[in-house]
């Protein structure tokens, strides 16, 4: 078992060598992805699973050293903290100015940019990418009441409400890119491990709190060559 296992990634990293030597070429690429995320630590007390949509330029060199930079969003609908319980009845409602029962709801959202750079191991004319990198992240509740009738949550009052987090951390890839004609598909992991910091807590807002939030993410991407910069023998694109 573990003489194939070495002998399948020698193949590998052989036919990556002999790639690379052929192909001396770079492109400009285009990715856009989908992925669905699984919280962990202390993100995971606060969420449920997200969805995320992100976007990436990159530069592959030689077509085996990809640099990038990419931004990406993060929405659900699974907010397990109930950041509406100082201002709830008894009986579990939120009362409006009007006297009426008022329905307010969180919303995940969320954003994060970063670098990074991942590794091409090709082999039978497609890849292998491992990738890490860096990224600066934000998460909060978004604040919904449609009947714009409790005081504690219109306009910028919410923001008391939010739990508004950010900070930085790092992000690690395994995909598998199936190359066809002028474009490529991925599929693969990602984890996040990111220390970061709660700047708005309830009404205290000196009560900041350090966090450890971690995500583990399904990845699907779709990639779209933009730009070829100088002369290959072969290209599997």
């Amino acid at each position: 078992m573990y003489k194939r296992l070495l002998y399948l990634f020698t193949i590998l990293i052989v036919s990556s060598v002999v790639h690379g030597q052929e192909s001396q070429g770079s492109l400009l690429n285009l990715q856009s992805s989908y992925l669905l995320e699984k919280p962990g630590a202390d993100l995971a007390q606060r969420f449920g699973l997200n969805s995320k949509f992100e976007f990436k330029i990159e530069y592959l060199w030689h077509y085996q050293y990809a640099f990038y930079a990419k931004g990406g969003i993060r929405i659900n609908q699974n907010v397990k903290e109930d950041v509406f319980s100082s201002i709830r009845t008894n009986e579990g409602f939120v009362l409006g100015a009007n006297g009426f029962y008022a329905d307010v709801f969180g919303r995940k959202r969320g954003f994060d940019i970063g670098v990074g750079f991942d590794y091409l191991i090709t082999a039978f004319k497609q890849n292998v990418r491992l990738g890490i990198g860096s990224s600066y992240i934000t998460h909060w509740i978004k604040i919904v009441d449609d009947s714009q009738s409790v005081p504690q949550v219109v306009s910028t009052s919410g923001q008391f409400y939010d739990r508004f987090v950010s900070g930085v951390g790092i992000e690690e890839n395994v995909q598998f890119q199936y190359n066809i004609e002028r474009a490529a598909f991925l599929i693969g992991i990602q984890f996040g491990q990111f220390f970061t910091k709660e700047h708005r807590f309830m009404l205290n807002l000196q009560n900041s709190q350090r966090r450890l939030d971690l995500y583990y993410g399904i990845k699907l991407t779709y990639l779209l060559p933009l730009i070829k910069f100088g002369t290959t023998e072969t290209i599997y694109y």
